[in-house]
């Protein structure tokens, strides 16, 4: 039975390789970053924020930027057109190994603590591409049998995500387990109107790498969108079906969707001012949210119900070509009374980025950057109520929080968080590209701060039904302040980063890729990487105040918390990654 699976697996990408060619289906793909430096450079104008783009649109920007009076930029953009239009389909594999050595609980001097290790081997059997059937219909795919020995593991960097989709069902061999992991696109129209629809990850926003909205390393959607560009503005629209799942993130079911849309104007070169708003729903397809134009917030109102919206205000701001400070706000919740009377201690959820970027030119460097990310607490979590007015908790589906598959679509911080991000980019050669980061991060679990400020809600979790851990208290995107009504104090006061103990992460990472020269035989590319972390008070992230567990009184409440506080402890992480690619046109 399993090698009956294998083989379907294998006579399906088999039979997808004549249809598919180079790859623009993945908002990862080293386009985007010459997209956004030839935007900050003010080659191109009027992008559109939610990537990834369908052909018509990206051949679009090439043709522009080889037109340019930049000629290292063109050359580029030569590059990329030359990849794309070059073979018409693109088959290979890749092999990578993720290799992770730690020490925990490590004391002052870095001694004294406990090694561990991980690994997890990834062998990609791959066809990618893009083809453009007409002049107004294009094709995107990138189809992949993955066979990995890590499913279960995670030997990557804290708050990274592993860069893999479909996870259910897989095949199980003796060593490792094998799944297709597949995504597609098509898109319909021309670089001023077009429709695009199919199965991807997407970003959106002005940080192409990153967002509080719609993450590049969050899970895949089914998505389609409609987009308007008109000389200084455009307009997106865009539907999202997602896996809803449980308050614990199991339990994966359907009907989940966030609908989302955005006016993006540009009133002068320099300066792009936009506004958007998501709504996220479920158990019912609701076409109000389709009408174009129309606010969410009214929307929902036609029918009564309580749905989850959010909204976001973003600008990019470009002083001189070259050098952008782009800055993004989405907010979730907010009491609107409170902040006009300028009382802050109020119920304000947000997420925010805002940071520079500096494209040079005719320099081996490719992109500099700096930004800070901010998460308030439960951003992104959400309660979903039973016909009794109490939140479902475990024993439910959730189609209301800013999770898909379990995982937030947002930053891939948790609430409670910030980061300074620091990136620097460079090509010192054609086929060499080199990056170095630095981050800083904090995280503090909210319930920490309701022990001293309302430890009757804390004993609340403690008291709610058999089984354990039926709503979480581990201050994640599924940690909602909501079960036998709402917690009073953790519903209407900010409290972002005031809890005692706070948890630090440094990590620094370079990484290299070298590409030989593309030659009748294919293009290999070697990549190797290493990322050093240091993480204190780790542990933070673990459920404080677990249900069905403790005594729902004070002295429950002092031995969890003690227990909780016990388990945290200092890391010191070498993270290795190493990788092989081969890819052959045809």
């Amino acid at each position: 039975m399993k090698l009956k699976k294998l083989i379907i697996l294998l006579t399906f990408l088999c039979a997808s390789i004549s249809v598919f060619s180079q790859v623009s289906v993945d908002p990862a793909d080293p386009i985007y970053t010459d997209i956004s430096n030839w935007e900050n450079l003010g080659i191109i104008h009027n992008v559109p924020p939610l990537r990834p783009y369908p052909l018509t649109l990206i051949t679009s920007f090439l043709n522009t930027v080889m037109q340019s009076k930049y000629e290292d930029q063109a050359a580029k953009a030569r590059a990329h057109y030359e990849r794309i239009y070059g073979k018409s389909v693109d088959i290979g594999f890749e092999v990578t190994d993720y290799y992770k050595r730690g020490k925990n609980k490590v004391d002052a001097t870095g001694n004294n603590g406990n090694k561990s290790k991980e690994n997890e081997l990834d062998i990609y059997l791959q066809a990618a591409g893009d083809i453009k059937a007409t002049d107004y219909l294009s094709v995107g795919g990138k189809m992949n049998i993955l066979i990995t020995t890590g499913l279960d593991k995670n030997p990557l960097p804290q708050f990274e995500n592993k860069k893999y989709d479909s996870v259910n069902d897989p095949t199980n061999l003796k060593i490792a387990k094998a799944f297709l992991d597949m995504n597609v696109t098509a898109g319909i129209g021309n670089e001023n109107l077009y429709f695009q629809g199919g199965i991807s990850r997407n970003s959106f926003g002005p940080f192409y790498e990153d967002s509080v909205a719609l993450n590049p390393q969050a899970f895949h959607t089914g998505n389609a969108s409609f987009v308007i560009r008109h000389n200084n503005w455009n307009y997106t629209q865009a539907m999202f079906i997602l896996g809803a799942t449980d308050d614990l993130g199991g339990r994966l079911s359907p009907n989940k969707f966030m609908m989302m849309h955005s006016f993006d104007f540009s009133p002068k070169n320099w300066l792009t001012v936009s506004y958007y708003e998501n709504v996220v729903y479920g158990n019912r397809f609701d076409p109000i949210y389709m009408l174009p134009f129309v606010p969410y917030m009214v929307a929902q109102g036609i029918g009564s119900f309580n749905d989850n919206v959010q909204m976001g205000i973003a600008f990019k701001v470009k002083p001189r070509p070259g050098f952008a400070w782009l800055t993004d706000v989405f907010v979730d919740d907010l009491a609107m009374s409170d902040l006009v009377k300028l009382r802050w201690d109020t119920k304000f959820r947000f997420g925010a980025m805002t940071g520079f970027v500096y494209s040079p030119v005719d320099s081996p460097f490719t992109e500099l950057s700096l930004n800070y990310t901010m998460i308030t607490p439960y951003m992104y979590a959400h309660e979903q109520f039973a016909e009794n007015g109490n939140s479902v908790g475990s024993t439910g589906v959730n189609y209301q929080n800013y999770t898909n598959n379990g995982k937030s679509m947002g930053s891939n911080l948790p609430p409670n968080s910030d980061r300074i991000a620091f990136k620097i980019k460079a090509n010192p050669t054609t086929n060499l590209a080199l990056s170095f980061g630095a981050n800083m991060i904090r995280h503090s679990n909210i319930n920490e701060l309701l022990l001293s400020k309302a430890p009757d809600e804390c004993i609340k979790y403690l008291a709610l039904p058999t089984p354990p851990s039926s709503l979480k208290t581990d201050g994640s995107v599924l940690n909602h302040p909501y079960s036998v009504g709402a917690y009073h104090y953790a519903w209407n006061h900010f409290m972002f980063m005031q809890s005692p103990t706070v948890m630090y992460t440094w990590q620094a990472a370079l990484d290299a890729s070298y590409s030989l020269p593309m030659q009748k035989y294919g293009k290999m590319t070697f990549n190797v990487g290493y990322t050093f972390e240091f993480i204190r008070n780790n542990g933070v992230q673990n459920n404080m105040f677990p249900t069905g567990v403790y005594t729902p009184d004070q002295a429950g409440l002092d031995l969890a918390y003690k227990q909780w506080k016990a388990s945290l402890h200092d890391d010191i992480n070498h993270y290795f990654k190493i990788s092989f690619k081969y890819l052959y046109g045809i």
